[in-house]
């Protein structure tokens, strides 16, 4: 394959629905992202669960440096920049793996599985808002 059609290849992909993998049945018609936000108290403790049950098996993020925005970010998620959503949306999806059904239950007041489609929907919607398609 030469130069020019690795070009014309690479600029006729555009981003679309069907990109399987977690972006199976996205939607990309959604505008208010506080749908798929759990409640202040519930990213709290799902900040917590991440902290105890996650972290300490796959540390993602360094914990001194991005504690106080993650706060920050929680305390206010309707203007937060899409790159530091998806985090969030991460934090809450990897916590929420990370607890029975029982406990998801009891926490989110839904099916761990809906709780999971939610957050997942999030995170899909705040990695096309952040571009990572574009500018990774």
């Amino acid at each position: 394959m030469t130069n020019s059609s690795i070009t014309d290849t690479i600029s006729e992909k555009t981003w679309s629905s069907d990109l399987g993998g977690i972006f199976q049945d996205f939607n990309q018609s959604v505008t208010d992202m506080q749908i798929y936000h759990p409640s202040r108290w519930q990213a709290l403790q799902l900040w917590q669960t991440f902290l105890n049950n996650v972290d300490p098996i796959i540390k993602i993020i360094h914990l001194p440096t991005a504690q106080a925005t993650i706060y920050t970010a929680m305390n206010n998620p309707g203007e937060v920049e899409d790159d530091l959503s998806a985090l969030l949306f991460s934090i809450y999806f990897a916590a929420t793996t990370s607890l029975s059904n029982a406990d998801a239950f009891n926490l989110l007041g839904q099916e761990r599985s809906t709780s999971l489609t939610r957050f997942k929907q999030g995170l899909e919607h705040s990695l096309a808002g952040a571009n990572v398609f574009d500018s990774p």
